[in-house]
């Protein structure tokens, strides 16, 4: 009953708002702002073909920034420095973990 409960809660929530999803911006120059439109593309294709609510606005977060939580998905292109593994470490956790 708590499952059934929660999932209708989850499932009530997520139709109201969009979720928005970010790419990890980090120093140094490299991949992370190489293709601006492939997040966008995405977005609208998932909302037209399965009825998602994918804000098509990409957001861009630093991996040691707390904000990166506040997003469902962070696309990581390139390569990870020491520094930020931590953070992108207790990212994946969290976003892995059931609740």
């Amino acid at each position: 009953m708590r499952n059934f409960i929660f999932i209708l809660l989850f499932s009530f929530t997520t139709t109201l708002t969009a979720q928005q999803i970010a790419v990890l911006q980090y120093g140094g120059g490299g991949d992370w702002y190489s293709n601006p439109t492939a997040l966008p593309n995405l977005a609208t294709f998932c909302n037209q073909e399965i009825n998602t609510a994918i804000d098509a606005t990409v957001a861009s977060v630093t991996p040691s920034s707390v904000d990166l939580f506040d997003y469902p998905y962070a696309e990581e292109i390139g390569i990870v420095i020491q520094q930020h593994f931590q953070t992108l470490q207790r990212f994946a956790i969290k976003k892995l973990t059931p609740r």
